[in-house]
């Protein structure tokens, strides 16, 4: 039994609870909006790391092909600076008249620069490996100079001047020449 203006306990207890169910509605919505929120930070922050993530990736894949541009290019530079080295050289050696001095050069050039030079290669201006001509061409040369008696001083000549005139006076000596006595 109520009287008229006041409510019944009833009455109070249901718009208690009609009040408790909109706070939870209200918390719930809060809940709902603080859980969106959160997601919503989630995907910015996994956006932003991407974002950051990919230029990065970008750049050292770029700075990754340059290095390895670079790299090349240096090898490169060094094997044609190896190569006109050898060239260089090379022409320094041969770059005369005079087997020995060649011979000479190819040695003085080994020790300047120990290592750079196989024994090889300076065994490879050694006159004595080339001022021997081969039993043919001297066979060959006998013949000219028998055939052609008029031009033995010319032959003579052309021939210490192609082989080595030291190691090979002794050779042309047969002919009794004036060119081969001169070059003794």
């Amino acid at each position: 039994m109520h009287i008229d203006g006041e409510k019944s306990k009833f009455d109070l207890d249901r718009e208690r609870l009609r009040l408790d169910q909109q706070k939870l509605d209200l918390e719930r919505e809060r809940l709902e909006l603080e859980r969106r929120k959160s997601q919503l930070d989630l995907r910015q922050s996994r956006l932003t790391a991407f974002a950051i993530f990919v230029p990065l990736l970008v750049a050292m894949g770029s700075i990754a092909i340059s290095l390895r541009a670079f790299t090349k290019e240096a090898a490169l530079q060094r094997e044609q600076a190896r190569n006109q080295f050898d060239m260089t050289a090379a022409q320094i050696v041969v770059n005369n008249n005079d087997p020995d001095l060649a011979y000479s050069k190819a040695k003085v050039l080994s020790e300047l620069f120990p290592g750079r030079f196989s024994p090889e290669w300076i065994e490879r201006f050694n006159p004595k490996t080339y001022c021997m001509p081969a039993f043919d061409d001297r066979i060959t040369f006998a013949k000219l100079a028998i055939e052609h008696p008029d031009e033995r001083k010319s032959l003579v000549s052309l021939w210490l001047q192609t082989y080595c005139q030291q190691e090979n006076s002794e050779f042309t000596k047969w002919l009794g020449s004036e060119q081969s006595r001169k070059h003794k």
